[in-house]
């Protein structure tokens, strides 16, 4: 899942609209944000967590990008061997 997943979710209900001002803009958010499903924001975030858990796993290397096993929630670490010195 992307970092910026939920983005979208929260932009397409408020494209289009013209806003005279900030605070117009602030009335709109928190509406746009209720109407994001719970189960998409806790998946988001579960993301989130499991990305920042690899992190820490690694242990400071360098890896390109994490994938996760379809078979389990085991992460897979892609690393990039030429950049490790």
């Amino acid at each position: 899942m992307q970092d910026f997943f939920l983005l979208p979710k929260l932009k397409l209900p408020l494209n289009g609209r013209l806003f005279e001002d900030v605070q117009d803009i602030q009335a709109a958010v928190p509406s746009s944000l209720r109407d994001i499903p719970q189960e998409d924001v806790q998946r988001s975030f579960q993301s989130l967590l499991d990305r920042a858990t690899c992190c820490i796993d690694a242990e400071g290397m360098y890896f390109e990008y994490i994938t996760f096993s379809t078979q389990s929630s085991v992460p897979v670490l892609f690393y990039n061997l030429s950049l490790i010195t």
